[in-house]
């Protein structure tokens, strides 16, 4: 059915691609997961709305990820500790003479 033109732009309007990404890109087997793959990628072929939705999809749930690890207190913890880290190095190399 995703080899047709015609039934492509049917299963992407009935909402095939949102039905793909948030249910079975990341769950299964490895088989079936590049199985969805293949598929979205044979949806999106030449088909521009159905790219510009999967494009969106995707970017809505990696800024979400980010957003997410940002938000993290273990993440925002570990940055902290690296930029005071850092700042104390650099207080050090500035009392010693040093250059880093």
């Amino acid at each position: 059915m995703a080899t047709n033109t015609t039934m492509r732009q049917v299963l992407c309007g009935q909402g095939l691609i949102r039905e793909l990404v948030d249910y079975n890109l990341r769950r299964g087997a490895p088989l079936m997961r590049s199985d969805v793959r293949q598929l979205l990628c044979l949806l999106t072929k030449d088909n521009k709305p159905a790219t510009e939705e999967l494009n969106n999809l995707l970017t809505v749930r990696i800024v979400a990820a980010i957003k997410g690890h940002l938000s993290n207190t273990d993440f925002v913890s570990v940055a902290c500790f690296c930029s005071s880290a850092k700042s104390q190095r650099h207080s050090i190399a500035r009392s010693s003479g040093l250059n880093f």
